[in-house]
C-alpha cells in the first residue's frame, strides 16, 4: 500500500505565521487517472478529519467539489487592467529564469518546474523572500476580484490541493486561500492590491520566511 504526505493549510490570523500547516500522511492510489486522485484525495480528507478538520475545502482541478474546481489557479482568473489570464498563465508567463533577455519569450509550458531568479510583472520586479509573495499576490487579488467564489471559502476552516507537492514547488492554491481568509479576518484586505504594501503585509509576520530551499535563497 502507498503512502503519501501532503499538507493541509489552516487560516490562523492570530498567529505569527498567518497560516497553519500541517502534514498528514494517507493512502496514495497510483495513476494518473482522475478517479485515482479523487480516491487519493477521499483518504487525504479522511485524515483531516481524524486531525479535526471536517470542513476542508480541496482547491485543484481533481475537487469533488464545483468550488474547488472554479478555484483552481488554472480556472481562476485575474484582471490587473493592462494584464488577464488565470493566476497558472501570469505565474508561468512572469518568471525571470536568467539574465538572458531572450528567455522571456519562451512559453509558460517551457518554465514550468524551471528555478526563477525573480519575478517580473507589468514592470515590479518581485523578491523571492517571503518565498511566495508572488503567487500568493496574483491569487489573493484573483480571489477579491471575484467576491461570489471569495465568500464561499469562509465556509470552510482548512485547504488542500492533492497535487501539490512540497518537494517540487512552494506555490500553492490551497495555502494562498488560507492567506486569503486570515488576511480578511485581520481587517487586512486593502493592502493586498498594491504589490509593495502586500510586501510590507507579509515581513510583519513569520509568513513564509523559512527558506525551503527550491529557489536557492
Amino acid at each position: 500500500m502507498a503512502k503519501a504526505t501532503r499538507p493541509i493549510f489552516i487560516p490562523e490570523p492570530s498567529s505569527p505565521e498567518l497560516v497553519k500547516e500541517i502534514n498528514l500522511q494517507f493512502e496514495w492510489f497510483m495513476g494518473m487517472a482522475r478517479a485515482q486522485k479523487q480516491r487519493s484525495l477521499d483518504a487525504f480528507h479522511t485524515e483531516a478529519e481524524v486531525a479535526g478538520y471536517s470542513h476542508v475545502l480541496e482547491i485543484s482541478t481533481y475537487s469533488l467539489q464545483p468550488l474547488g474546481v472554479q478555484l483552481s489557479a488554472f480556472n481562476l482568473f485575474f484582471n490587473s487592467g493592462s494584464s488577464l489570464g488565470t493566476v497558472e498563465e501570469l505565474y508561468q508567463k512572469s518568471k525571470v529564469l536568467s539574465r538572458d533577455e531572450d528567455r522571456f519569450s519562451e512559453t509558460a509550458d517551457k518554465m514550468k518546474g524551471e528555478k526563477p531568479i525573480s519575478f517580473l510583472f507589468e514592470n515590479y520586479s518581485w523578491p523571492l523572500n517571503p518565498q511566495t509573495c508572488f503567487y500568493d499576490w496574483l491569487y489573493v487579488n484573483a480571489l477579491h476580484q471575484n467576491q461570489k467564489l471569495a465568500k464561499q471559502i469562509f465556509e470552510f476552516d482548512a485547504f488542500t490541493d492533492i497535487a501539490y507537492n512540497p518537494k517540487k514547488s512552494l506555490g500553492t492554491q490551497a495555502r494562498s486561500a488560507a492567506l486569503y481568509v486570515a488576511l480578511t479576518k485581520l481587517n487586512k484586505i486593502k493592502e493586498i492590491i498594491k504589490p509593495s504594501n502586500f510586501i510590507v503585509l507579509l515581513n510583519q509576520y513569520d509568513y513564509m520566511q523559512e527558506p525551503r530551499n527550491l529557489f536557492n535563497i
